[in-house]
Protein backbone atom coordinates (compact mmCIF):
# COMPACT_ATOMS: atom_id res chain seq x y z
CA UNK A 1 0.00 0.00 0.00
CA UNK A 2 2.60 2.47 1.36
CA UNK A 3 4.74 1.48 -2.58
CA UNK A 4 1.34 2.27 -4.27
CA UNK A 5 0.22 5.31 -3.06
CA UNK A 6 2.38 6.84 -0.08
CA UNK A 7 3.35 9.07 -2.67
CA UNK A 8 -0.13 10.60 -2.21
CA UNK A 9 -1.42 10.06 1.35
CA UNK A 10 0.05 9.23 4.07
CA UNK A 11 -0.31 6.03 5.44
CA UNK A 12 -1.08 5.24 9.25
CA UNK A 13 1.59 2.16 10.31
CA UNK A 14 -0.42 0.09 12.33
CA UNK A 15 -3.58 -1.71 10.52
CA UNK A 16 -6.56 -1.00 12.91
CA UNK A 17 -9.45 -3.97 13.33
CA UNK A 18 -12.45 -2.62 14.74
CA UNK A 19 -14.79 -4.59 17.22
CA UNK A 20 -18.45 -2.74 16.93
CA UNK A 21 -19.41 -4.45 19.59
CA UNK A 22 -17.18 -2.74 21.83
CA UNK A 23 -16.75 0.52 22.02
CA UNK A 24 -14.25 1.10 24.24
CA UNK A 25 -12.28 -1.51 22.80
CA UNK A 26 -7.98 -1.20 21.92
CA UNK A 27 -8.58 -0.66 18.11
CA UNK A 28 -10.86 2.55 18.77
CA UNK A 29 -8.41 4.12 20.90
CA UNK A 30 -5.87 3.00 17.93
CA UNK A 31 -8.16 4.63 15.43
CA UNK A 32 -7.99 7.94 17.62
CA UNK A 33 -4.95 7.93 18.08
CA UNK A 34 -4.20 7.54 14.37
CA UNK A 35 -6.46 10.57 14.13
CA UNK A 36 -4.27 12.28 16.76
CA UNK A 37 -1.20 11.85 14.94
CA UNK A 38 -2.44 12.62 11.64
CA UNK A 39 -4.00 16.38 13.18
CA UNK A 40 -0.41 17.03 14.80
CA UNK A 41 1.13 16.46 11.55
CA UNK A 42 -1.32 18.44 9.36
CA UNK A 43 -0.93 21.46 12.20
CA UNK A 44 2.74 21.46 12.00
CA UNK A 45 2.47 21.58 7.86
CA UNK A 46 -0.15 24.73 7.63
CA UNK A 47 1.30 27.79 8.63
CA UNK A 48 0.41 29.86 11.47
CA UNK A 49 -2.23 32.65 11.13
CA UNK A 50 -1.09 35.69 11.55
CA UNK A 51 -2.21 39.19 13.08
CA UNK A 52 -1.94 40.40 9.04
CA UNK A 53 -3.55 37.66 7.83
CA UNK A 54 -6.97 37.98 10.45
CA UNK A 55 -6.43 42.13 9.61
CA UNK A 56 -6.94 40.91 5.39
CA UNK A 57 -9.55 38.40 6.20
CA UNK A 58 -11.94 41.04 8.17
CA UNK A 59 -10.91 43.49 5.06
CA UNK A 60 -11.56 41.10 2.37
CA UNK A 61 -15.87 41.48 2.83
CA UNK A 62 -15.66 45.22 1.85
CA UNK A 63 -13.43 43.99 -0.93
CA UNK A 64 -15.84 42.10 -2.68
CA UNK A 65 -18.08 44.51 -2.16
CA UNK A 66 -16.02 47.31 -4.11
CA UNK A 67 -15.32 44.37 -6.74
CA UNK A 68 -18.91 43.29 -7.80
CA UNK A 69 -19.73 41.72 -9.60
CA UNK A 70 -16.85 40.73 -10.99
CA UNK A 71 -14.68 39.93 -8.10
CA UNK A 72 -11.01 39.25 -9.59
CA UNK A 73 -8.02 41.80 -9.70
CA UNK A 74 -4.91 41.35 -11.06
CA UNK A 75 -1.92 40.47 -8.36
CA UNK A 76 -0.17 43.85 -8.47
CA UNK A 77 -3.77 45.16 -7.31
CA UNK A 78 -4.43 43.24 -4.94
CA UNK A 79 -0.94 43.87 -3.10
CA UNK A 80 -1.35 47.69 -3.89
CA UNK A 81 -4.91 47.61 -2.73
CA UNK A 82 -3.82 45.65 0.74
CA UNK A 83 -0.70 48.69 1.21
CA UNK A 84 -3.32 51.02 1.02
CA UNK A 85 -6.16 49.55 3.30
CA UNK A 86 -4.38 47.55 5.70
CA UNK A 87 -0.67 47.39 6.03
CA UNK A 88 1.20 49.75 3.68
CA UNK A 89 4.63 48.23 5.59
CA UNK A 90 3.67 44.69 3.90
CA UNK A 91 6.90 43.21 1.94
CA UNK A 92 6.69 41.01 -1.14
CA UNK A 93 7.66 37.90 0.97
CA UNK A 94 4.58 38.88 3.81
CA UNK A 95 2.33 38.83 0.73
CA UNK A 96 3.48 35.99 -0.45
CA UNK A 97 2.77 34.00 2.97
CA UNK A 98 -0.83 36.04 3.42
CA UNK A 99 -1.62 34.62 0.20
CA UNK A 100 -0.60 30.91 0.85
CA UNK A 101 -2.91 31.44 4.27
CA UNK A 102 -5.78 32.74 2.41
CA UNK A 103 -5.75 29.90 0.00
CA UNK A 104 -5.80 27.65 3.08
CA UNK A 105 -8.36 29.03 4.79
CA UNK A 106 -10.59 28.86 0.89
CA UNK A 107 -11.02 32.64 1.05
CA UNK A 108 -9.14 33.68 -2.60
CA UNK A 109 -7.94 31.95 -5.62
CA UNK A 110 -4.65 32.56 -7.16
CA UNK A 111 -3.94 32.05 -10.75
CA UNK A 112 -0.87 32.09 -12.10
CA UNK A 113 -0.29 33.09 -15.94
CA UNK A 114 2.41 33.02 -18.19
CA UNK A 115 1.13 35.27 -20.87
CA UNK A 116 -1.11 37.62 -18.87
CA UNK A 117 -0.82 39.40 -15.18
CA UNK A 118 -1.62 36.56 -12.62
CA UNK A 119 -5.14 37.16 -11.03
CA UNK A 120 -6.29 36.60 -7.38
CA UNK A 121 -10.00 35.40 -6.99
CA UNK A 122 -11.35 37.15 -4.45
CA UNK A 123 -14.89 34.88 -3.92
CA UNK A 124 -13.84 31.16 -4.85
CA UNK A 125 -17.61 30.39 -4.80
CA UNK A 126 -18.69 33.29 -6.95
CA UNK A 127 -16.61 31.86 -9.43
CA UNK A 128 -17.39 27.98 -9.01
CA UNK A 129 -20.97 29.05 -9.58
CA UNK A 130 -21.53 31.87 -11.26
CA UNK A 131 -18.58 31.10 -13.93
CA UNK A 132 -17.76 27.07 -14.07
CA UNK A 133 -21.30 26.15 -12.70
CA UNK A 134 -22.44 28.00 -15.77
CA UNK A 135 -20.32 27.26 -18.38
CA UNK A 136 -20.41 23.49 -17.74
CA UNK A 137 -24.09 23.24 -17.16
CA UNK A 138 -26.37 20.97 -18.56
CA UNK A 139 -28.53 23.93 -20.33
CA UNK A 140 -25.35 25.55 -20.93
CA UNK A 141 -23.76 22.87 -23.02
CA UNK A 142 -26.95 22.24 -24.77
CA UNK A 143 -28.06 25.70 -26.26
CA UNK A 144 -24.24 27.44 -26.75
CA UNK A 145 -22.00 24.72 -27.42
CA UNK A 146 -20.83 24.72 -31.19
CA UNK A 147 -18.84 22.01 -33.25
CA UNK A 148 -15.65 24.00 -33.78
CA UNK A 149 -16.14 24.76 -29.79
CA UNK A 150 -14.77 28.10 -30.88
CA UNK A 151 -16.24 31.95 -29.91
CA UNK A 152 -15.69 35.27 -30.78
CA UNK A 153 -15.71 37.82 -28.04
CA UNK A 154 -18.71 39.54 -29.07
CA UNK A 155 -20.70 35.92 -28.54
CA UNK A 156 -19.42 35.73 -25.21
CA UNK A 157 -20.63 38.66 -24.29
CA UNK A 158 -24.63 37.12 -25.00
CA UNK A 159 -23.84 34.43 -22.84
CA UNK A 160 -22.19 36.65 -20.09
CA UNK A 161 -24.69 39.52 -19.92
CA UNK A 162 -23.33 40.89 -16.24
CA UNK A 163 -19.90 40.77 -16.80
CA UNK A 164 -17.60 42.28 -19.40
CA UNK A 165 -16.48 39.35 -22.14
CA UNK A 166 -12.99 40.02 -22.27
CA UNK A 167 -12.71 39.69 -18.45
CA UNK A 168 -14.41 37.04 -18.36
CA UNK A 169 -12.15 35.53 -21.10
CA UNK A 170 -8.96 36.32 -19.69
CA UNK A 171 -9.77 34.40 -16.45
CA UNK A 172 -10.65 31.38 -18.35
CA UNK A 173 -7.76 31.59 -20.44
CA UNK A 174 -5.66 31.97 -17.32
CA UNK A 175 -7.62 29.03 -15.77
CA UNK A 176 -6.27 27.00 -19.18
CA UNK A 177 -10.06 25.98 -20.04
CA UNK A 178 -10.06 27.99 -23.35
CA UNK A 179 -7.14 29.44 -25.50
CA UNK A 180 -7.18 32.54 -28.36
CA UNK A 181 -6.10 32.25 -31.78
CA UNK A 182 -6.34 33.96 -35.04
CA UNK A 183 -8.81 31.96 -37.38
CA UNK A 184 -8.20 33.94 -40.87
CA UNK A 185 -7.75 37.07 -39.09
CA UNK A 186 -10.65 36.75 -36.81
CA UNK A 187 -9.80 36.80 -33.01
CA UNK A 188 -11.40 33.57 -31.67
CA UNK A 189 -11.54 31.97 -28.50
CA UNK A 190 -11.28 27.67 -28.52
CA UNK A 191 -13.21 25.81 -25.53
CA UNK A 192 -11.84 22.11 -26.14
CA UNK A 193 -14.40 21.15 -23.82
CA UNK A 194 -17.02 22.11 -26.49
CA UNK A 195 -16.09 20.41 -29.53
CA UNK A 196 -18.27 18.53 -30.90
CA UNK A 197 -17.22 17.64 -33.68
CA UNK A 198 -15.58 14.46 -35.47
CA UNK A 199 -12.74 13.40 -37.31
CA UNK A 200 -11.88 14.74 -40.69
CA UNK A 201 -10.45 11.49 -42.17
CA UNK A 202 -8.68 13.45 -44.84
CA UNK A 203 -6.53 15.02 -42.58
CA UNK A 204 -4.51 11.77 -41.91
CA UNK A 205 -4.97 9.68 -45.07
CA UNK A 206 -2.70 6.69 -45.32
CA UNK A 207 0.98 8.12 -47.69
CA UNK A 208 1.29 4.36 -48.86
CA UNK A 209 4.27 2.51 -49.47
CA UNK A 210 6.77 5.44 -49.64
CA UNK A 211 9.71 4.84 -49.11
CA UNK A 212 11.27 8.59 -49.05
CA UNK A 213 8.91 8.40 -45.78
CA UNK A 214 9.54 8.57 -42.19
CA UNK A 215 7.48 7.43 -39.06
CA UNK A 216 7.26 7.27 -35.37
CA UNK A 217 5.05 7.36 -32.33
CA UNK A 218 4.39 7.12 -28.69
CA UNK A 219 2.05 5.88 -26.36
CA UNK A 220 1.12 6.93 -23.31
CA UNK A 221 -0.61 5.02 -20.66
CA UNK A 222 -1.15 4.65 -16.92
CA UNK A 223 -2.46 1.75 -14.65
CA UNK A 224 -5.68 1.38 -15.15
CA UNK A 225 -7.36 3.11 -12.16
CA UNK A 226 -5.69 6.11 -13.72
CA UNK A 227 -6.84 5.50 -17.14
CA UNK A 228 -9.99 8.37 -16.33
CA UNK A 229 -7.60 11.04 -15.50
CA UNK A 230 -6.20 10.82 -18.52
CA UNK A 231 -9.76 10.97 -20.44
CA UNK A 232 -10.21 13.76 -18.41
CA UNK A 233 -7.05 15.91 -19.15
CA UNK A 234 -7.24 15.57 -22.57
CA UNK A 235 -8.87 19.06 -23.26
CA UNK A 236 -6.37 20.43 -21.05
CA UNK A 237 -3.48 18.72 -23.61
CA UNK A 238 -5.68 20.44 -26.52
CA UNK A 239 -5.18 23.76 -25.24
CA UNK A 240 -1.45 23.37 -24.87
CA UNK A 241 -1.37 22.42 -28.75
CA UNK A 242 -3.12 25.41 -29.50
CA UNK A 243 -0.62 27.38 -27.29
CA UNK A 244 2.08 25.56 -28.76
CA UNK A 245 0.80 26.78 -32.54
CA UNK A 246 0.60 30.01 -31.34
CA UNK A 247 3.57 30.97 -29.78
CA UNK A 248 5.85 28.62 -32.12
CA UNK A 249 5.22 28.19 -35.63
CA UNK A 250 2.47 30.79 -35.85
CA UNK A 251 4.83 32.24 -38.33
CA UNK A 252 5.86 29.51 -40.15
CA UNK A 253 3.60 27.16 -42.80
CA UNK A 254 1.77 25.12 -39.71
CA UNK A 255 -1.98 23.97 -39.53
CA UNK A 256 -4.07 22.95 -36.44
CA UNK A 257 -7.24 21.16 -36.44
CA UNK A 258 -9.00 19.85 -33.45
CA UNK A 259 -12.17 17.41 -32.62
CA UNK A 260 -13.60 15.67 -30.01
CA UNK A 261 -10.56 13.47 -28.65
CA UNK A 262 -8.18 14.47 -31.06
CA UNK A 263 -5.54 17.01 -32.51
CA UNK A 264 -3.84 17.49 -36.08
CA UNK A 265 -0.67 19.65 -36.42
CA UNK A 266 1.08 19.97 -39.33
CA UNK A 267 4.39 21.58 -40.11
CA UNK A 268 5.25 22.24 -43.59
CA UNK A 269 5.56 18.76 -44.58
CA UNK A 270 5.33 17.51 -41.07
CA UNK A 271 2.01 15.84 -39.80
CA UNK A 272 1.64 15.11 -36.22
CA UNK A 273 -1.54 13.72 -34.44
CA UNK A 274 -2.40 13.16 -31.26
CA UNK A 275 -5.28 10.90 -30.21
CA UNK A 276 -7.54 9.88 -27.40
CA UNK A 277 -8.11 6.04 -27.92
CA UNK A 278 -10.84 4.05 -26.92
CA UNK A 279 -9.13 2.02 -23.91
CA UNK A 280 -8.21 5.51 -23.01
CA UNK A 281 -4.37 5.59 -23.65
CA UNK A 282 -3.00 8.78 -25.84
CA UNK A 283 -0.85 8.04 -29.00
CA UNK A 284 1.30 11.05 -30.38
CA UNK A 285 1.95 9.80 -34.03
CA UNK A 286 4.48 11.63 -36.84
CA UNK A 287 5.59 11.27 -40.09
CA UNK A 288 7.41 13.11 -43.06
CA UNK A 289 9.69 13.16 -45.54
CA UNK A 290 12.58 11.58 -45.28
CA UNK A 291 15.19 14.12 -45.46
CA UNK A 292 12.88 15.92 -42.74
CA UNK A 293 13.93 12.76 -39.33
CA UNK A 294 15.81 15.20 -37.46
CA UNK A 295 12.78 17.64 -37.75
CA UNK A 296 10.58 14.85 -37.28
CA UNK A 297 12.59 13.77 -34.11
CA UNK A 298 12.81 17.48 -32.21
CA UNK A 299 9.33 18.36 -33.23
CA UNK A 300 7.75 15.03 -31.55
CA UNK A 301 9.89 15.57 -28.60
CA UNK A 302 8.16 19.38 -28.74
CA UNK A 303 4.71 17.78 -28.78
CA UNK A 304 5.68 15.41 -25.60
CA UNK A 305 7.39 18.37 -23.98
CA UNK A 306 3.90 19.95 -24.10
CA UNK A 307 2.26 16.99 -22.96
CA UNK A 308 4.34 16.51 -20.05
CA UNK A 309 3.74 20.39 -19.06
CA UNK A 310 0.15 19.65 -18.74
CA UNK A 311 0.53 16.16 -16.74
CA UNK A 312 3.07 17.65 -14.30
CA UNK A 313 0.26 20.59 -13.36
CA UNK A 314 -2.57 18.57 -13.28
CA UNK A 315 -1.70 15.04 -12.55
CA UNK A 316 1.97 15.39 -10.97
CA UNK A 317 2.04 11.73 -8.83
CA UNK A 318 0.41 9.81 -11.44
CA UNK A 319 3.02 7.04 -12.91
CA UNK A 320 2.74 7.26 -17.04
CA UNK A 321 3.78 4.16 -19.23
CA UNK A 322 5.63 5.64 -22.48
CA UNK A 323 5.70 3.18 -24.98
CA UNK A 324 7.41 3.49 -29.02
CA UNK A 325 4.95 2.16 -31.56
CA UNK A 326 6.01 0.59 -34.27
CA UNK A 327 7.23 2.63 -37.27
CA UNK A 328 5.98 -0.47 -39.59
CA UNK A 329 2.75 -0.28 -38.58
CA UNK A 330 2.56 3.53 -38.55
CA UNK A 331 2.97 3.28 -42.40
Amino acid sequence: MKDEYGHVFQIYEKLVLFDIMAVDSLSVKNFKEAISISKKRLHFNIPRMSGFCEAVQNFLPKLRKIANPFPVLSWKTFCDTIHLEVNPLATIQHLNILLIQLQNLGEVLFLKSGLQPDLIVISPNWFGSNIIGTLFSVDFLISQTRMSGSYQANDFQIMFPHYDAMSVLQLLETMKICVQYDNDGDIEYEFPAYIIREKDETLWKPWGNNVDCCYGGIRLSSQPQFLELLSSIFIRIQVELRYLQNNYYEDMDSYLYQWYGGTVLCISNIECMVSLEQDGCIEIKIRGSKSSSYTCFYFLEEILHSINLVLIETCPGMKVIKEFLSPSNLS
